[in-house]
């Protein structure tokens, strides 16, 4: 037997959210790998990151609790790639300054040739910018380069 009652019954009883809420004060990652793999594609994707250093402080899923990421990657050895910003899990938002350096294309080649019509021989990419994404905006908001 499970008794529930509508949030707005709650609310006016005094009664607290019940849902399970956990919080990390802070977790940090240094010098990590990662190997990323799809067979789905022709050929498979293989990818790999590493020299990973994370830092998320005050994560945690509290109704309106803001977190902060602080992340570095290489990609397949001569890209690089930097996200930071504050976020929240309830509601969600985000708001992150990226910047990606000399990321590889032909590391994604099996999935730039799906589905675009080109052949890939080389080359590099990067873009730097600010990321939103919060209730009201439209998804993909940001600005950049």
């Amino acid at each position: 037997l499970v008794r529930t009652q509508p949030a707005a019954v709650a609310a006016k009883a005094g009664v607290a959210d019940d849902t399970w809420q956990f919080r990390v004060a802070k977790f940090a990652v240094e010098r990590g790998e990662l190997t990323f793999g799809d067979a789905t594609t022709r050929p498979p994707l293989k990818a790999r990151a590493d020299e990973i250093g994370i830092v998320i402080t005050d994560f945690g899923n509290a109704r309106g609790r803001r977190s902060t990421l602080d992340l570095k990657a290489r990609l397949e050895r001569s890209g690089r790639l930097a996200v930071k910003g504050p976020y929240g899990m309830q509601p969600f938002s985000a708001a992150f300054d990226v910047q990606a350096t000399d990321l590889p294309l032909l590391a994604a080649k099996p999935l730039i040739e799906s589905k675009v019509n080109v052949l890939l021989t080389g080359g590099t990419a990067g873009a730097r910018g600010a990321g939103r994404r919060g209730r009201g905006q439209l998804p993909g908001g940001g600005d950049g380069d």
